[in-house]
């Protein structure tokens, strides 16, 4: 009987609190003057809140959600787009925009030079398209006879040198730097001969860009070359990405031994030390990413290969290049121990691409082929 007098006096006051309005369910009321009363479990307490008091709390923690949230979106977007589109960030044919289309027929080329498209097969399948080029002797000029004149028209003891391009454009964007090679009054280079092949996906070339392939291209460009000029002095010429693939070429014992000399222009140590150098700051992905072996897909490790070069080199620097810090181009001559010499040249108001428009560019090269001659 207590027991039962005690379950009813408690049921009153439960009803009591109820019609009172002392205890609802959690939900939203209609006039936001009316109070929401939340029971606390732990504490056997009722706390009060109005609907508008709750709105506000579930705003700010809203507002901190997406304030961490997105930053974090951003940055996990940011490293899968490098993961998966590295090769597009790194070899980038398409730009300037139109250089895939580009044709020679179109291009305006100085009438002292001849200038022939060739291809070069891999053997892996893919079809190299490039050019081959070289001043007009003077009989040509004077008959114009560029229609029946060869690019093998040439003395044996002439100089052919072998071109390595950047990650961006075509050798027809090139040509103006073969023209000033070739045909800058007294200075130029004499007899000289340039081969310029580009790798697969540039200009018509076919297949995609990567190391391993761009590796595959030099050995096949190499072969070509010496096949269409069996005594002639080979040289090889590298520029930023193109330096990377030339000291690979030439870090090969067999190319060692036909080539008199190779000639580096604003080249860089690696891709993973390019990462840190175009991305330093330490809230951006790009740096840490680079340093996985498992991430990074390209990595050009120049700074290690050069160790291998045996043949002379000359190192073309620009000091303000806006690209690569010219540190790096200090440490790829510093690991050349086993070059038989190294000559470095300093162009002070050269950037990356303009080096070959500077005073002493001409000079440098022309008296590197002469003492290697």
């Amino acid at each position: 009987m207590p027991c039962i007098a005690i379950s009813t006096i408690a049921n009153r006051q439960f009803r009591s609190i109820l019609q009172h309005n002392h205890f609802k369910p959690l939900c939203r009321l209609k006039n936001v003057n009316q109070r929401q009363t939340f029971f606390d479990h732990k504490k056997a307490t009722f706390t009060s809140w109005s609907v508008q008091e709750a709105a506000i709390q579930f705003s700010w923690t809203k507002l901190g959600l997406i304030a961490v949230g997105v930053p974090l979106a951003v940055y996990a977007y940011k490293c899968t787009m490098l993961v998966l589109f590295q090769n597009k960030l790194i070899y980038v044919p398409y730009l300037p925009p139109g250089s895939r289309q580009m044709q020679l027929d179109n291009t305006r080329v100085d009438k002292r030079m001849l200038c022939k498209k060739v291809h070069v097969w891999t053997p892996d399948g893919c079809k190299l398209a490039g050019i081959i080029a070289r001043a007009k002797k003077s009989n040509e000029i004077q008959a114009e006879l560029s229609g029946t004149s060869s690019w093998r028209d040439i003395d044996e003891n002439d100089p052919v040198m072998i071109y390595f391009q950047g990650n961006a454009g075509t050798m027809l964007t090139r040509l103006p730097a073969f023209e000033h090679l070739l045909l800058h009054s007294t200075k130029a280079i004499p007899n000289l001969t340039i081969a310029g092949i580009g790798y697969r996906g540039y200009w018509s070339s076919t297949g995609r860009p990567f190391e391993k392939g761009l590796q595959r291209d030099a050995l096949a460009i190499f072969d070509f070359v010496r096949q269409q000029f069996p005594r002639n002095p080979l040289y090889l010429y590298g520029h930023s990405l193109g330096g990377a693939v030339m000291l690979y070429l030439a870090s090969h014992p067999h190319v060692q031994k036909e080539v008199r000399g190779i000639i580096l222009e604003n080249t860089f140590t690696s891709l993973q030390d390019m990462a840190a150098a175009l991305y330093p700051q330490s809230w951006l992905p790009y740096k840490y990413l680079a340093r996985s072996p498992y991430i990074l897909r390209s990595r050009w490790e120049s700074e290690k290969r050069i160790k291998d070069v045996t043949t002379p080199i000359l190192f073309l620097s620009s000091v303000d290049d806006e690209l690569i810090p010219q540190s790096q181009m200090m440490r790829l001559r510093g690991n050349a121990t086993n070059a038989k010499f190294t000559t470095w040249v300093d162009f002070r108001n050269a950037l990356h691409m303009n080096t070959y428009m500077q005073d002493g560019y001409l000079e440098a090269i022309k008296q590197f082929i002469d003492k290697t001659l």
